[in-house]
């Protein structure tokens, strides 16, 4: 199998200049509404509302040169950290012959007030996916919520607006050699994580493609084999994260069923990687399996080593 490792899993180690979409989720979280001008300022306004977060210090070039040395067979960005114009990123990333796996956008168009904020994040969105596709992204992972709805709409205007602003997004790309996917959020708000809510946007949108991943549907209480077989005609990404049970809702997720999950290291919470693995080597999947979770280690670069070295051990078993 090949293995990219998201740029996510090292977030806290890479420098960051601009004001992204993690820090302005979470500036609004403690009330913040008027946005800071730079990522530092970002950072002190985080501490002062009591979310001890830093900046880090590897830059991309760091983390392209980090993922090739390791032996990951890709890397998967988040549109949020490429701050350079998409040619730069493409220049380094041949420089090194690290293959960009997939690219992230996340646009939460299910929380789009009106048709003025809608059309600022649909051309927010073009343009991300220009800079992607000019990195060299072939595939794009695009997630058209957030973690709300706008106020005053329905599930069912929630799933519309969601869905328009992925068949926008596809018509923007159409002819480009490009595949657009989605997956399940990890969040029962939006009609956007039980397999029967995916069933309904894959119908309207013929063709949008599917990224699995491992661990949201079970804030659904889903089984994510299933969605995995279900899908699995659309497949082109595979993102392995793990959750486990929470006695508490603080840094956690509400499931379905009232339970709450939080994320947890990689093959110790309820996903069952070993029939993954099976059933990904059974059908021929030939795509990438992008790590979004780290395993025991002294730092999060050799967390993101130890979950590769792990993945690729349990994979060895299983072959035999």
């Amino acid at each position: 199998m090949k293995y990219s490792l998201m740029s996510l899993m090292v977030d806290s180690e890479l420098k960051h200049e601009t004001v992204n979409l993690i820090h302005r989720m979470m500036l609004r979280s403690v009330g913040v509404t008027e946005m800071p001008e730079t990522a530092e300022e970002a950072y002190r306004l985080l501490n002062e509302h009591g979310i001890p977060m830093r900046n880090g210090s590897a830059c991309f070039e760091d983390l392209v040169r980090f993922t090739k040395e390791n032996g990951f067979d890709g890397l998967d960005m988040m549109s949020f950290e490429m701050e350079l114009p998409g040619s730069e990123h493409r220049a380094i990333l041949e420089k090194y012959g690290v293959v960009l796996s997939a690219v992230n956008i996340l646009t939460p168009f299910s929380e789009a007030a009106d048709e003025a904020e809608f059309g600022r994040m649909a051309e927010d969105t073009r343009r991300e996916l220009d800079r992607a596709i000019e990195a060299g992204a072939r595939k794009i992972l695009l997630v058209p919520g957030g973690y709300g709805r706008a106020a005053g709409r329905t599930r069912e205007q929630t799933h519309a607006i969601m869905v328009r602003g992925l068949r926008e997004s596809l018509d923007y790309v159409a002819g480009r050699d490009v595949f657009i996917s989605t997956e399940t959020l990890e969040t029962t708000c939006l009609p956007w994580c039980a397999l029967g809510e995916m069933e309904r946007v894959f119908s309207a949108l013929p063709d949008l493609k599917y990224t699995h991943d491992t661990g949201n549907p079970l804030v659904a209480n889903e089984d994510p084999i299933a969605l995995l077989e279900r899908f699995r005609d659309r497949l082109i990404s595979v993102h392995f994260k793990d959750l486990g049970p929470s006695d508490s809702p603080e840094d956690a997720y509400r499931c379905m069923d009232g339970d709450y999950l939080k994320l947890v290291t990689l093959g110790t919470g309820k996903v069952d990687y070993r029939e993954h693995l099976r059933r990904l080597l059974a059908m021929g999947y030939d795509g990438y399996i992008t790590l979004e979770g780290g395993r025991p280690a002294a730092d999060k670069w050799q967390e993101a080593v130890a979950a590769l070295h792990y993945f690729r051990e349990l994979e060895r078993e299983i072959q035999g």
